[in-house]
């Protein structure tokens, strides 16, 4: 059995905070018609934080952690390929 460590907590805390603040800047560029540039550099910088902190062994993290910041990575890709759509 695996332990779950902080720093995963950490991690889906992170995802979550990203889903809501790209989803916010989505629905901001389709009633104001801004550039995709604030959602692509807030999808990146959700993006590096997390593999940042798993690469440099800030804390410990379990495998839970390491599936979770693949799994983010993947869905703020998505939603960024498709904010494009929202307008």
């Amino acid at each position: 059995m695996t332990a779950i460590y902080p720093l995963d907590f950490a991690i889906v805390i992170w995802g979550i905070i990203g889903t809501y603040r790209i989803r916010q800047l989505i629905q901001l560029r389709a009633k104001r018609k801004y550039s995709n540039t604030p959602i692509v550099v807030t999808a990146i910088v959700f993006i590096l934080v997390p593999i940042i902190v798993l690469r440099t062994n800030v804390a410990e993290y379990s495998a839970f952690g390491i599936i979770a910041v693949c799994a983010e990575i993947f869905w703020f890709a998505i939603l960024v390929s498709r904010s494009g759509k929202f307008t």
